[in-house]
């Protein structure tokens, strides 16, 4: 299993702290051997002055080596991480660096009051051991943070966003390096893999049919205030192949048809595109929304569906009994914003936007 390397030393500081005991040691002992000479008063004062002034000099020196030292990876990208992540942290909040080779960084700047972890795997899958570790975090904590050094852009493996996306809402995400990239994700009301809260059965063609979707709020009934965390998620199925590389569109739409948030991005954050589906696969495609502190208060309803982004046409959905049913799905009953809470509201993260 991973780690806990909020406890546990790096070998490297052990080193680094041994190598500066030394050479304290070594000041030392050369003034105790000064002090042994028959030397006068006020030359054994300076002896001893220069003496403790150099050991000073050599602790502060191989100290600010170290923490300075590049392989901590003390980047103005990082640093700006961990100052996000002390501003924005929740109790009962956890930590998951995806990257090992961060530990001596996170060990040293981060602030947070949150327990953490590193993981080790760089395959396109998890572990087994992390997969253990992840699943037991969603399960006892109601906010994940995933600092990751690798961005979508890069197409490079990122095992634990594809897990933790898959099963968990992404709410928010910020990008302060195409290194460097902060995710957080709600785990309350987790959607089953296989049912959906809310059966929907349409058709839109092309071997993709939405079975239903799953919705929740902070509250009871339809109300919801500034800083809430909406959660949504989808439940494709494959009918058949897809024959096409479709976008899955989710809006938030006001009063006034105004879209006031808008995801677009291939199912799963990307993990799970319609050219990789078979027949019968089930694929669960989550989302969530902190409500901006900026939105006035009124009716506000969620509406999906999926495009060609060749074209931007929206594929055409029909019902059980092929009637027509237009080109997107609302999700639920319409929200009502009544009121804005005084602290607390939104999230210095940017929405997630893939």
């Amino acid at each position: 299993m991973p780690p806990d390397t909020s406890r546990q030393p790096l070998r490297g500081i052990a080193l680094k702290l041994a190598s500066v005991a030394v050479f304290t040691a070594m000041a030392f002992a050369m003034l105790l051997w000064l002090r042994a000479r028959p030397v006068g008063r006020r030359r054994g004062v300076a002896l001893s002055a220069g003496g403790f002034l150099l050991a000073a000099i050599m602790v502060a020196l191989s100290l600010n080596t170290y923490y300075h030292a590049p392989d901590r990876g003390a980047g103005d990208d990082y640093l700006a991480l961990v100052a996000a992540l002390r501003r924005q942290e929740h109790p009962n909040d956890v930590l998951l660096v995806s990257n090992h080779m961060y530990m001596g960084f996170f060990m040293n700047y981060n602030k947070a009051r949150m327990k953490w972890y590193c993981l080790l795997s760089k395959q396109e899958e998890p572990s087994p051991e992390e997969v253990a570790l992840l699943a037991r975090l969603v399960n006892r904590h109601p906010r994940i943070w995933l600092a990751i050094d690798r961005v979508p852009a890069l197409g490079l493996p990122r095992p634990p966003e594809m897990w933790l996306s898959e099963r968990a809402y992404p709410v928010a995400e910020q990008a302060f390096s195409e290194y460097c990239r902060l995710c957080l994700y709600v785990t309350t009301d987790l959607p089953d893999p296989n049912t959906p809260q809310q059966p929907l059965w349409r058709d839109l063609g092309h071997g993709i049919r939405l079975l239903g979707y799953d919705i929740h709020t902070d509250r009871e009934g339809q109300e919801i205030m500034a800083g809430d965390t909406l959660r949504f998620s989808l439940l494709w199925e494959a009918s058949s192949t897809p024959d096409g590389d479709y976008v899955v569109f989710v809006q938030v739409l006001d009063e006034g048809n105004q879209i006031m948030w808008q995801s677009d991005r291939r199912p799963a954050a990307g993990f799970r595109p319609t050219p990789t589906w078979l027949p019968g696969n089930r694929i669960r495609d989550n989302y969530g929304l902190i409500v901006p502190a900026e939105w006035p208060a009124g009716r506000y309803r969620i509406i999906a569906g999926m495009y060609d982004p060749q074209t931007g046409a929206r594929l055409p959905t029909a019902d059980l009994a092929g009637k027509p049913a237009g080109d997107s799905v609302t999700l639920g009953e319409p929200l009502v914003l009544t009121a804005h809470q005084t602290s607390g509201a939104g999230s210095a993260l940017d929405t997630v936007q893939p």
